[in-house]
């Protein structure tokens, strides 16, 4: 009997280490940068935000989502200086199949031609360093980081510049994406697809279309 209880307890211990593991959400890659995510609105309604945490950043950074699809703004929210874990706040209302953008703004950072800060984003083409700086994951409600947040989706933000602008006095990017946390409900991601998908999606319709307008004048 004693040898099934410690298999028991043991296995369990497997268990719990794994649930742990698979909760774990900070960005797992530190030094690289995260695969460019593309966001979209989940359902019509609002997006709501929640805080997780700023890391041990030492720049005060803010979070805004941008609706793309109706160039709307969140404005700055959730300060990772000071906020409480678990904090909500509205990021606004959206329509289902939205295009969402998510940023972050270190306001301590300064470069050349920026005294007021710096804007680093999901689209690394809105990013200063022309980066991705936002990390996705599916975050489950329970999760040990902050339990009393509802499932959605985790974004983790990098705040700093990375290479080739390595001249700040704030260092370099480490990409580690936890410099600003947040989970998001009624938001979906998936990779953003290649521009060159895109292009073979479009001449694939066109074809498509082309072939339905032959057979209606047939």
């Amino acid at each position: 009997m004693r040898t099934l209880t410690l298999v028991f307890v043991a296995t369990l211990g497997l268990f719990s280490a794994q649930a742990w593991a698979d909760s774990t959400i900070p960005y797992p890659y530190s030094g690289t940068i995260a695969p460019t995510n593309f966001f979209t609105a989940a359902a019509t309604g609002e997006v709501d935000g929640y805080f997780v945490s700023g890391g041990n950043a030492g720049a005060l950074d803010y979070i805004q989502m941008i609706d793309v699809s109706t160039d709307s703004f969140s404005g700055w929210q959730l300060p990772n200086h000071g906020t409480a874990v678990g904090t909500e706040v509205s990021f606004g209302y959206v329509t289902a199949g939205d295009v969402l953008e998510f940023q972050i703004y270190d306001a301590t950072a300064t470069a050349p031609g920026y005294s007021n800060g710096l804007v680093f984003s999901s689209n690394p083409a809105d990013s200063y360093d022309g980066y991705n700086h936002a990390y996705a994951a599916t975050w489950t409600l329970g999760n040990p980081l902050a339990p009393m947040i509802p499932s959605g989706v985790y974004i983790g933000m990098e705040d700093l510049p990375g290479a080739p602008f390595t001249s700040s006095p704030y260092g370099s990017a480490d990409f580690n994406y936890t410099d600003e946390q947040a989970v998001f409900t009624n938001v979906d991601y998936s990779t953003a697809p290649e521009p060159g998908s895109l292009y073979l999606l479009g001449t694939g319709l066109l074809g498509l279309a082309g072939l339905v307008r032959r057979k209606l004048r047939a």
